[in-house]
């Protein structure tokens, strides 16, 4: 829901810095998501790859920042 909400008020008020960082957070939120359940709802063996477990703290983290920094920007 958030990721439409950031993605519209970033085409509406122009693309500034915080809109562009709030969406891509929400973005990469959302893929850390279904990162997380290929792992836990997929085939048994994605759940011991590394690979998804890096991505999945890659994309997690990197939101949290984002998301964090947008609003400190609005502050």
């Amino acid at each position: 829901f958030w990721v439409f909400v950031t993605g519209s008020v970033a085409i509406t008020a122009g693309y500034t810095t915080l809109w562009i960082m709030l969406f891509s957070g929400a973005t990469l939120f959302i893929i850390s998501d279904l990162i997380l359940s290929m792992q836990y709802f997929g085939p048994a063996d994605n759940a011991r790859k590394p690979a998804l477990v890096v991505a999945n703290h890659v994309t997690y983290y990197l939101a949290q920042f984002l998301i964090a920094f947008s609003i400190l920007m609005v502050a």
